[in-house]
């Protein structure tokens, strides 16, 4: 969420080691008597990077709650803020310290809260004190073989958020993947809540993050794959009938696909204009 954002930005150490300052946490907690783990991207990333790769953000997941971080940080001396409206979390020198959701299962921890994160390969957690990595849902596996399936039942998923449909589309695009079965059927029969229950915002938010990635293509080929395309970019999907012409041999779409992943990442909204180029062409 933006909040998050904003105190990771405004709070963020001056080292630059993201692991040690983590690391740090994690100690300070087990010292407390919690439970931590690392969780989110930088476990991910790292699962697909290998060991050789620092991520310099991690998140942290405890089963110490929102009034007892702040209380062992602040403690401490440590800058100290929560943060976040729908999910708060504390930002501990600009690190983010999650508490487990309320309804779950404490004695099944992390496990139990991994069940409700939204996809796979962002479903895992690690140690970094015995240095185990914790997998209940096969994310690792899926980053393998490049499969892209919401955690648990995907009806599930998609109803807590059905952003998470986009999210899907886009991370598929980031393990240069696609979708699974079960999870492209959920999204084909839930689809119409993108445009219904989601603020045009957040869709904005994944379109222009999907727009790093080194084919975004892969992301409006998923997109159209699973319905999504022709709610949030109709003019784009329609040009998936029209013939290129005598000087392209591609349809419209295909070209559009084309020119965006020419285009450099380091200018997202240049590289949007790339694949929206002859949208809207009869």
């Amino acid at each position: 969420c933006p909040e998050v954002e904003l105190a990771r930005a405004m709070m963020k150490s001056s080292s630059s080691d993201g692991q040690n300052l983590s690391l740090d946490i994690v100690k300070q907690l087990a010292a407390e008597g919690f439970k931590a783990f690392f969780v989110g991207g930088a476990v991910r990333d790292k699962v697909m990077m290998g060991q050789d790769y620092n991520p310099s953000d991690f998140d942290i997941l405890t089963n110490a709650d929102l009034d007892q971080i702040a209380a062992i940080f602040q403690k401490s001396g440590e800058i100290v803020k929560t943060v976040g409206k729908a999910f708060a979390v504390c930002m501990v020198n600009g690190v983010e310290v999650a508490s487990c959701r309320s309804d779950s299962d404490i004695d099944n921890f992390p496990e139990c809260d991994l069940a409700r994160r939204d996809i796979t390969i962002n479903s895992m957690a690690f140690d970094p004190l015995s240095e185990t990595l914790i997998d209940p849902f096969g994310g690792q596996k899926d980053i393998a073989d490049k499969i892209i399936r919401f955690t648990g039942l995907p009806d599930d998923r998609i109803l807590e958020d059905p952003l998470r449909m986009v999210r899907a589309c886009r991370f598929a695009s980031m393990i240069d993947g696609t979708i699974g079965e079960e999870t492209l059927l959920s999204i084909l029969q839930y689809r119409t809540l993108v445009t219904e229950k989601v603020a045009p915002d957040r869709i904005r938010c994944e379109i222009l993050k999907a727009m790093a990635h080194k084919k975004p293509s892969i992301f409006f080929k998923n997109l159209h794959k699973a319905r999504l395309l022709e709610l949030i970019f109709p003019s784009l999907s329609r040009c998936d009938s029209l013939d290129g012409g005598p000087h392209h041999g591609e349809s419209v779409l295909e070209h559009c696909l084309l020119t965006g992943d020419a285009l450099s990442a380091s200018n997202p909204i240049l590289r949007l204009a790339g694949y929206l180029h002859d949208a809207g062409k009869y």
